[in-house]
């Protein structure tokens, strides 16, 4: 009567919670098997991909679960859910978050997955981000590969008479003076280059700040920023956009989102993912916009920043074998990738599917942006966004100078790299 009354409990308890058990008997002595899946994308991501899986799987009476979290959200949840033992089969893993959870998944050994077979699918960031080169463990298989582009405003630049999009950030710097518009009164009447702001108002600031510390060849030990040379050689060029003593003083906080200001023609230039620009063009499709490649400190070795989701097998899951093959059947299947991509308008991780996009205008360079992608182990990739930020924010309030601010983001980042 005791065992009776726990398992009432038990289902009960995985009703309320949205957790449906790992099997289920749906009589006949036949069991139903679900597969529980975790992440930030919507269920139509999913939808047909799962679709096909369970029909692949029929005869084990297969059934994809999904659930979505909210991106900000995701990973404390996660992590939470494994503490109390009732966590998915399957996440949805960031490319820069694997210092947390890389003890909670459960990797494939070289003799499931080659590394030869990873290089020959894949550019060369996801094996970085996503393979332990001391072992040759696979923790994740990545869903899409995006890269940080800039999109300018052709029309400035036809008014302003630059010709091309510069190439370094050395001249990108020097145009500055050519596309801003100053007041009379010495105000910023229409900037230049969203660069300089807190993530409130340039959008993908704080990545462009980890990209240039990429380009310059930053370390980043344990997932963490070090308050050095390099890094403070970033922040002051960075910095610079939104210095009103700088001469290339091109932005503040009251130009609000970047995104609204570029469609609003008060900025000329954006830094921007090709998963937000099709957003963006949604709000004025008639825009006379651009896409040019990232700017580079080396155009004959670019660096340029990775951005993109996984899929990784929880190691506490029961069906671990199960859960490995519907990671694979979503993303080293072309047909299951093209899916993914369509569905969710972003570029594609797989080789194959990156050279189809080569001669598109502009599917094109992030497509080539894709094989000189880098990335760095970050711990959290939504919080290491809202701390450099912040501090970003306490510094053009005069509340930190521009070591303090960076010796405040190396404690912080460490914090949260410590927190597994």
């Amino acid at each position: 009567m005791i065992g009776g009354v726990v398992a009432i409990g038990f289902f009960v308890f995985l009703i309320y919670s949205n957790i449906k058990p790992p099997s289920a008997d749906l009589g006949g002595g036949k069991k139903q098997i679900t597969l529980r899946v975790w992440g930030v994308d919507s269920s139509s991501a999913f939808s047909e991909i799962s679709e096909n899986f369970e029909k692949l799987k029929q005869t084990q009476g297969v059934d994809v679960d999904y659930r979505q979290f909210r991106e900000e959200t995701f990973e404390d949840e996660l992590l939470s859910a494994l503490a109390a033992n009732i966590g998915p089969d399957v996440i949805m893993v960031k490319n820069r978050s694997l210092v947390r959870l890389q003890n909670k998944l459960s990797p494939l050994g070289p003799a499931q997955l080659k590394l030869t077979e990873i290089r020959r699918l894949f550019p060369t960031v996801v094996e970085q981000d996503f393979v332990d080169s001391t072992n040759g463990l696979v923790y994740a298989l990545p869903l899409y590969l995006d890269t940080l582009a800039f999109l300018y405003d052709r029309d400035v630049f036809d008014k302003s008479q630059v010709l091309n999009f510069p190439e370094t950030w050395e001249r990108l710097s020097q145009d500055v003076t050519k596309l801003r518009e100053l007041a009379p009164n010495g105000q910023l009447s229409r900037s230049a280059i969203a660069l300089g702001g807190t993530n409130r108002t340039v959008i993908n600031g704080a990545d462009t700040i980890l990209l240039l510390m990429l380009q310059r060849g930053a370390r980043f030990p344990e997932g963490t920023i070090q308050a050095d040379a390099v890094s403070n050689s970033v922040l002051d060029f960075y910095l610079q956009f939104s210095n009103p003593s700088s001469p290339f003083y091109s932005w503040n906080e009251t130009f609000g989102s970047s995104f609204d200001a570029f469609v609003a023609h008060k900025t000329a230039i954006i830094p921007i993912y090709y998963s937000q620009l099709v957003k963006l063009l949604q709000k004025d499709p008639f825009l006379r916009y651009q896409v040019a490649p990232m700017a580079q400190l080396n155009p004959q070795s670019p660096i340029n920043y990775a951005d993109y989701w996984g899929l990784a097998v929880v190691r506490q899951s029961s069906q671990v074998n199960l859960a490995w093959e519907y990671v694979r059947y979503a993303t080293m299947q072309p047909a299951n990738a093209s899916v993914y991509a369509t569905r969710t308008s972003r570029p594609p991780a797989l080789k194959s599917l990156l050279e189809a996009d080569l001669a598109d205008p502009i599917k094109g360079i992030f497509a080539r942006q894709a094989l000189t992608a880098r990335s760095w182990p970050g711990p959290n990739d939504f919080y290491v966004r809202q701390i450099i930020s912040n501090n970003i924010a306490a510094f053009l309030r005069g509340e930190l100078t521009q070591a303090t601010a960076l010796q405040a983001i190396e404690y912080q980042v460490r914090q949260v790299a410590q927190q597994r």
